[in-house]
């Protein structure tokens, strides 16, 4: 799948209707692709194109280790910057890393957003502190 360049100019307002962005590996989560304008996604008309939803819902099936952490992040990361308000993750963890599964709860708890967990599965050890990031839950 190709993806545009860092410095691509993005409007923040739409994402093509037939792009979506997985991410691989243990973690499976699915979100819009970054947003374009006409001109970097191949002539696609504004038809094509779907706003931003207000609501996202993530899911987190995984060991809190380093692939795992970092891709989730960068998922969530990714939602706040198109303008997303509202994440419900979905959490289901074994635990893992003490200090990845403290970082994961850092930033989640300082992004810009309301964030709503929800516990799908087991939640132990360190995911119990992931999961406490979300309010409610």
């Amino acid at each position: 799948m190709p993806e545009h360049s860092p410095g691509a100019k993005t409007s923040g307002k739409a994402v093509p209707a037939r792009r979506r962005a997985i991410l691989r590996g243990a973690t499976a989560v699915a979100q819009p692709a970054a947003a374009l304008n006409c001109d970097e996604i191949g002539g696609m008309q504004p038809s094509e194109l779907q706003p931003v939803p207000d609501v996202v819902y993530v899911s987190f099936s995984a060991e809190i280790i380093p692939h795992t952490t970092e891709s989730l992040i960068a998922a969530i990361s990714n939602l706040v910057n198109q303008g997303v308000k509202h994440v419900y993750l979905m959490l289901s963890s074994p635990g893992g890393h003490v200090m990845l599964g403290m970082n994961l709860y850092n930033v989640l708890r300082a992004l810009p957003i309301k964030l709503t967990t929800h516990n799908v599965g087991n939640v132990d050890s360190i995911g119990n502190a992931v999961f406490s990031a979300g309010n409610p839950r």
